[in-house]
C-alpha cells in the first residue's frame, strides 16, 4: 500500500506540473442532454437514422439543435446488413471468448494498463446483437476496484426504452446510478433522466405529405435555398406548400420526362417553376439524385420552351446519404434574385461559408450565361487559411469516476508539426513530437500520437464553427458513453 501511495502522489505532482493551466471542462445541462440522445441512437445501432434527413432536438420547447443525417456519418452506412445483423454474423473480436446462453451472446476479454491495472470487460448480446450489458471491472493487481456497467432495456422493436448506468464499489455507500428512460412515438423519441428531458424529432424529406390547400403555379422570387430548408424543410404545413408550390399534374409529368430523356435517368424529388417575370419561356428549378454519384443531390435551373429544353446550370450541391471516404466535393446553395440573376455560396455545418466566384444570368432568350466576379467571403480567407485554422495551443482535461485524470495538451504549429503531451488516468506524462495531422473529413482531422496504443493511440479534432471538438478511444474510455467533449483552444 505505501508503494501505491507513493505512486499516486508522484503522479499527483506530474499532473500538476505538465497541465497546471488546463482547466477542467464542465458541459451545461442541455450539452448532457444532446450526448444522452446521441447515447440512445447509438445504442439503437443507429437504425433510427435509416432513410432519415435530419435531426431537430428540442429542450424546453426551443430548438436546441438540427443535425443533418446525410452528412453525419464519416463512412456510409449498410443499413441492410445493419438490420439483418445476428450474433452469427456479429464481427467477432481476435482477443476475445464467446459463449451463448439463454439466446444471447457473452463476449468476455481482458485489457491491462500501467501499474498492473486490469480490466474484465464482459458484453451480452441479444439475438440481434443488440447490447443488453457491457460491464468492466477494474482491479489494482489482485485488489478489486469498482465495477461500471450499462444496462440497456428495449421494446419489441429493438428500440431502447431504458438505460441503467452504474458504478458498484466495494463499500456499497459509495455506489452511483442514473438512469435514461425513453418513449417512442411516430418518429419522436422523448429522452429524460436528472438533466431533464430533450425531444429529438427525426424527419425525412421523402415522406413530407402533401397539403390539400389550394396553390398558386408559380414560386415568387427572391428564392433562397437556405431559406426555403430553415421555414418549411423540416416542418409540414400549408404555408410552406402555398409558399413554395411544387409542379404537379401534367405539367410535372411532361418536365420529368423531358428531364429523364435530356438530362438524369432519375426522378426528381421536387420540380419547382418560378416566376421569371413573363419571359417567353417556362424556369424550372428540380433537385435530383446525381446520376453518377448517388449519394449527391444536384440543385439545377432549366429554361424549357415548347416542351423542348433551352438551357440548364448546376446551381447547388448537397449529400443525400453518406458520403465516400474518397469522395470529394463542396456543398453548394444558391440565391434566384429579382432580376433572374443566381448567386452561389459554399455551404459548411448547414450554414453560409463564403460567397463563391460564381454567379449565372438567365437572359431574355432563356440562355443561363457565367457572371464572373470576384469571390466575396464573409470573412477574410487566406490562402493557407486550413493551416490557420489549426494552428495554436488546445487543451483537454477531464476526471473520471475515480478522479483519475486524462488530460491532452495539443500545439499545432501546422498540420505537418504538432506536439501532444497526454496524460492517461493520472499516470506519467508522455511528450509526443513532430507529430502530423491526416485530414479525414471537412474540418476533421485524425492525429495518431502512438501507434503502439493501437486505437488508443489516436484522437480526432473537429472544429464546428468556432468550436472545436476532440474524440477517439482515449476520449470515449475516460467516462464510457461520452465519445466527444469540447476542447478548449487557447490562442
Amino acid at each position: 500500500m505505501r508503494i501505491i501511495f507513493i505512486i499516486f502522489l508522484f503522479l499527483s505532482s506530474t499532473v500538476r506540473c505538465v497541465s497546471q493551466d488546463l482547466q477542467v471542462y464542465s458541459p451545461s445541462k442541455k450539452e448532457k442532454l444532446s450526448t444522452e440522445a446521441y447515447e440512445v441512437f447509438r445504442t439503437n445501432k443507429f437504425l433510427d437514422f435509416k432513410d432519415k434527413d435530419s435531426l431537430i432536438e428540442k429542450i424546453d420547447g426551443a430548438i436546441y439543435k438540427k443535425t443533418n443525417l446525410n452528412t453525419f456519418f464519416q463512412h456510409k452506412k449498410d443499413w441492410g446488413k445493419i438490420q439483418k445483423e445476428d450474433t452469427a454474423s456479429y464481427a467477432k473480436k481476435g482477443n476475445a471468448k464467446y459463449a451463448y446462453k439463454d439466446n444471447s451472446m457473452i463476449e468476455t476479454y481482458l485489457e491491462f494498463g500501467s501499474y498492473n491495472v486490469r480490466k474484465e470487460i464482459k458484453t451480452v448480446y441479444n439475438p440481434k446483437s443488440f447490447i443488453l450489458l457491457y460491464e468492466k471491472k477494474y482491479f489494482v493487481g489482485e485488489n478489486y476496484n469498482r465495477t461500471e456497467s450499462i444496462v440497456n432495456e428495449y421494446d419489441n422493436q429493438n428500440r431502447v426504452i431504458k438505460i441503467t448506468k452504474r458504478t458498484e464499489y466495494s463499500k456499497k455507500e459509495n455506489n452511483e446510478e442514473s438512469i435514461t428512460t425513453i418513449k417512442y412515438e411516430n418518429e419522436t423519441a422523448a429522452i429524460t433522466n436528472k438533466n431533464g428531458t430533450i425531444i429529438c424529432k427525426l424527419i425525412s424529406n421523402r415522406n413530407l405529405s402533401k397539403s390539400s390547400a389550394k396553390k398558386e403555379s408559380l414560386l415568387a422570387l427572391p428564392f433562397d435555398y437556405m431559406k426555403y430548408m430553415e421555414e418549411c424543410y423540416l416542418e409540414e404545413n400549408i404555408e410552406c406548400d402555398i409558399k413554395y408550390p411544387r409542379v404537379e399534374g401534367n405539367e410535372l409529368k411532361s418536365i420529368s420526362n423531358l428531364v429523364y430523356k435530356k438530362i438524369n435517368k432519375n426522378i426528381p424529388n421536387a420540380i419547382y417553376r418560378i416566376d421569371n417575370g413573363g419571359l417567353p419561356f417556362q424556369t424550372y428549378i428540380l433537385n435530383i439524385r446525381d446520376e453518377k454519384e448517388d449519394y449527391f443531390l444536384d440543385h439545377l435551373v432549366i429554361n424549357v420552351k415548347n416542351q423542348e429544353l433551352i438551357s440548364k446550370q448546376l446551381i447547388g450541391i448537397e449529400a443525400d446519404g453518406e458520403i465516400q471516404e474518397d469522395a470529394s466535393y463542396i456543398a453548394k446553395s444558391f440565391v434566384i434574385n429579382k432580376d433572374l440573376t443566381i448567386s452561389i455560396f459554399e455551404i459548411r455545418f448547414s450554414k453560409i461559408y463564403k460567397k463563391l466566384n460564381e454567379n449565372y444570368r438567365i437572359t431574355t432568350d432563356g440562355k443561363i450565361l457565367s457572371l464572373r466576379s470576384k469571390s466575396i467571403d464573409k470573412e477574410e480567407v487566406h490562402p493557407n487559411s486550413k493551416m490557420n485554422d489549426w494552428s495554436g495551443k488546445y487543451n483537454f482535461k477531464r476526471k473520471n469516476k475515480d478522479d483519475l485524470v486524462t488530460s491532452f495538451s495539443i500545439d499545432i504549429k501546422s498540420l505537418e508539426n504538432i506536439t501532444i503531451i497526454y496524460v492517461g488516468d493520472s499516470e506519467k506524462a508522455e511528450v509526443y513530437k513532430n507529430l502530423k495531422a491526416e485530414d479525414v473529413g471537412e474540418d476533421k482531422i485524425k492525429i495518431v500520437f502512438n501507434k503502439k496504443y493501437d486505437e488508443l493511440g489516436i484522437i480526432y479534432i473537429q472544429k464546428n464553427d468556432n468550436q472545436y471538438i476532440i474524440s477517439g478511444e482515449p476520449i470515449a474510455n475516460i467516462n464510457p458513453g461520452n465519445d466527444e467533449y469540447v476542447l478548449k483552444k487557447m490562442n
